[in-house]
């Protein structure tokens, strides 16, 4: 496809670079301000001025194959997910972090294998509730599997805030 070149305003520069930067910091996607919200139809509107594909009847295609194309090396995209086996898993935010506090109690002498599985678990969970702008805060048990030495109130607390 050849390149685009599509003129915004300095104020609108400005808006989209916060937005991104905030964006690129938190890996959260949200307008904060209305002046975002603007910046980006603006964006939209220029784009769709600019491309012939979004009119084209092959679009679906052309969509995929530029994603394809920006993709980073071990990327992924929902089919992607769904080709390796991986299913979505729809829980509530306190059952996630549940899930996350709790691997941190297995038994030392637990196997290996087992631990690393529930390891993954946890990180994933971890990773949901830091994508929906959860904080997640845990410490770990007095006993059990640990990565470090538990801190001295080895309490098990979980805090979770927006």
């Amino acid at each position: 496809m050849p390149d685009i070149t599509i003129t915004l305003t300095e104020d609108e520069a400005l808006v989209l670079f916060d937005f991104l930067a905030r964006f690129t910091d938190t890996d959260l996607l949200g307008t904060e301000d209305q002046a975002e919200q603007r910046a980006l139809w603006n964006l939209n509107c220029l784009l769709e001025r600019q491309l012939i594909p979004v009119v084209d009847p092959n679009y679906r295609n052309l969509l995929i194959s530029a994603r394809n194309s920006l993709r980073d090396d071990g990327g992924t995209d929902a089919a992607s997910e769904q080709i390796a086996g991986r299913l979505a898993f729809w829980l509530h935010p306190d059952t996630i972090a549940f899930i996350a506090n709790e691997w941190r109690k297995l038994p030392r002498d637990m196997p290996e294998d087992d631990r690393q599985h529930w390891a993954d678990i946890a990180f994933r969970a971890m990773s949901a509730l830091h994508k929906a702008g959860i904080r997640y805060t845990a410490t770990q048990p007095a006993n059990g599997y640990h990565l470090g030495d538990p801190p001295s109130d080895a309490g098990g607390t979980v805090e979770l805030s927006s």
